[in-house]
């Protein structure tokens, strides 16, 4: 699991040289008891060739022979607020989305309940004409998206499943001094993906 599969994504800005990225992903604290890690590279995703993960553990370590910036951090979260029922079920939602055969147990409803609606949210909002851009892709294949001081730059499977038109799976929303913003992506039946934002409030 990673920031993209979990619905969240970053911007960027720099300021007397230095880079900021504010990061924004579906709440992180029922894995407290787990370990969750921050990686940093000179990369705009995760690369790779910058880590080195033990799938049979789970353990992430620096790859001392990455050519480029390359840091990891252990989020210092508390393991007491760790909810592991919730998180069961979130995974179970994440990894099995179109999954409705069974009926949803009692930690699955307060996570319906809890996520905010952003269908709804996106439905009341105002469509920024001039944010309506087709994503352009690197020459790793990662898309990218910018609008004014926004900017996204994500793997198309986080976005759609395999053969997916329509809306994305994941919808961004942030705030700034100048109101709540939403954006999302659509891909039409020729593999086109756009880009837009809306104004919230």
């Amino acid at each position: 699991m990673n920031i993209p599969t979990m619905n969240g994504g970053y911007r960027e800005f720099v300021n007397d040289g230095i880079m900021y990225r504010l990061i924004e992903t579906d709440g992180i604290e029922m894995f407290a008891d787990r370990g969750l890690y921050l990686a940093v590279s000179s990369s705009r995703f995760y690369d790779n060739e910058a880590f080195h993960c033990d799938e049979a553990t789970g353990e992430i370590r620096v790859n001392p022979e990455y050519d480029g910036v390359n840091a990891l951090f252990e989020l210092p979260l508390d393991p007491a607020k760790a909810d592991p029922v919730r998180a069961e079920a979130y995974l179970r939602q994440l990894l099995n989305p179109q999954n409705a055969d069974h009926a949803p147990d009692a930690a699955e409803k307060e996570l319906a309940v809890t996520e905010p609606d952003l269908e709804a949210t996106v439905a009341k909002g105002t469509l920024i004409p001039e944010s309506v851009r087709i994503m352009r892709f690197d020459e790793n294949g990662m898309g990218i998206y910018e609008y004014g001081n926004y900017f996204i730059e994500i793997a198309l499977d986080a976005l759609f499943e395999e053969g997916q038109t329509g809306f994305s799976r994941m919808t961004s929303v942030f705030g700034d001094e100048h109101g709540r913003f939403a954006v999302r992506f659509a891909r039409d039946a020729d593999g086109v993906v756009t880009g837009m934002m809306y104004k919230l409030d």
